[in-house]
């Protein structure tokens, strides 16, 4: 009788910004601390070919030489998870490593017989995360997950569970809400909104598919897999790459309420290469945005017609 008091306050509570924000300055600084624990390897199978879905349920993700050390950690997270995908699938460049295997660390590969899918493609960037897995299962549910993050145990089942309610829309673990000037137009990315609390599905939310973002089938543009457009346009961001194409294809993207757990950054990853803070701080976010606006006008249209129902 307490406990679902208790949950029911605790859900309660949740809705206001500073005890979201209480509740992961605390989780993320125990997590810190002991983060060690999760870098335990897992003892069973991470992922279940039977388990039954609305459709077949993938986590996609990629690395490259500078962090292939680290990812291991990241896996160990997604194999932990209440509810296991069917597949696990990282991407790697042939490009990247031309010894294929070889060039692999030893405790990454250890990791096959529990359910992880090493397949080799070209290297499209960070795009890498998706597109490969797009292709390949056309039909398939894919959630996209980082290198350099540790996934809490229920961070899948949350993103399927809001998938079942919001099927045709892009369930995100986190988002930018876009910030609009006067005259409706995007003000800078500085200036956008973190995960905010009264957010509700639209255009103008941008996923952050490093924090989990999961695509339905058929839910992105065709255009999605021109990769020269990408390279020309959205090169150091697949993020807005990805949210274009959702947008021109009709899709919504939701933030994913219940899962105010977010994953972190492994502090080892720290010492390596980060495209997020290049993004962020050296206005690749910006550049992005301008040269994806010019070459996609449907994308003012559908935001301006969007903030005029507001």
């Amino acid at each position: 009788m307490i406990f679902p008091v208790l949950k029911k306050t605790y859900g309660v509570l949740s809705r206001y910004p500073a005890v979201v924000r209480l509740r992961e300055s605390y989780r993320k600084n125990v997590q810190m601390h002991y983060w060690p624990w999760y870098r335990r390897k897992p003892s069973r199978p991470g992922t279940d070919a039977t388990a039954r879905y609305k459709h077949e349920l993938i986590v996609s993700l990629t690395s490259f030489p500078a962090r292939i050390h680290l990812v291991r950690y990241s896996v160990y997270s997604l194999m932990k998870q209440s509810m296991k995908p069917n597949r696990i699938v990282l991407w790697l460049g042939e490009d990247k490593f031309p010894g294929r295997e070889n060039d692999l660390p030893k405790e990454l590969l250890e990791l096959k017989p529990l359910g992880l899918e090493i397949r080799w493609c070209q290297d499209i960037k960070s795009a890498t995360k998706l597109i490969p897995s797009l292709r390949e299962w056309p039909e398939a549910i894919i959630v996209t997950a980082d290198d350099d993050l540790h996934y809490p145990r229920r961070w899948l089942e949350s993103l399927y569970q809001s998938y079942l309610k919001h099927d045709t829309e892009i369930n995100s673990g986190a988002i930018e809400a876009i910030a609009f000037d006067e005259k409706g137009r995007p003000r800078p990315f500085g200036e956008w909104q973190w995960n905010p609390v009264d957010s509700h599905s639209a255009f103008s939310n941008t996923q952050v598919a490093g924090f989990g973002a999961l695509y339905p089938p058929h839910s992105l543009h065709p255009d999605v897999f021109d990769m020269n457009a990408f390279l020309r346009l959205s090169s150091s961001n697949d993020d807005l790459w990805f949210w274009t194409m959702a947008v021109r294809h009709g899709t919504k993207i939701h933030l994913v309420q219940k899962n105010r757990q977010q994953p972190f950054v492994d502090p080892l990853a720290k010492s390596t290469p980060s495209l997020w803070f290049q993004n962020s701080s050296g206005g690749g976010n910006d550049r992005c945005m301008s040269n994806l606006f010019q070459a996609y006008p449907e994308l003012s249209e559908k935001l301006q017609t969007e903030q005029n129902h507001e």
